[in-house]
């Protein structure tokens, strides 16, 4: 799963190790679930907490829809440059593509 906290405290435990704090806004689970490994920590409540959890199949959904949101916006914002009018559109894709925002 995907947590997201709402609000609450975390420790972040590796071997049994504390290496971070998580707070309100802060999330974790992304790693495992986008490439599909055990998880490489333990996550401990501090206090009583709220957090929102998605399932792998939300996770990797949202992530694409915004995904492909994302590269439609930007594939638009180039589309208007004019030094790239004249570019076909898998080449405008191509360049989308490589954008990082």
């Amino acid at each position: 799963y995907f947590y997201i906290i709402q609000n609450g405290l975390f420790t972040v435990l590796v071997d049994d190790v504390a290496v971070a704090k998580l707070d309100d806004g802060k999330s974790f689970g992304d790693l495992a679930l986008l490439n599909n490994t055990p998880r490489a920590a333990t996550i401990r409540a501090d206090m009583d907490s709220v957090l929102y959890m998605l399932d792998r199949n939300t996770f990797r959904y949202t992530l694409a829809k915004s995904s492909a949101a994302k590269h439609a916006t930007v594939l638009e914002t180039l589309s208007k440059v004019p030094l790239l009018k004249n570019l076909f559109d898998h080449q405008l894709a191509k360049i989308a593509d490589a954008v990082e925002i």
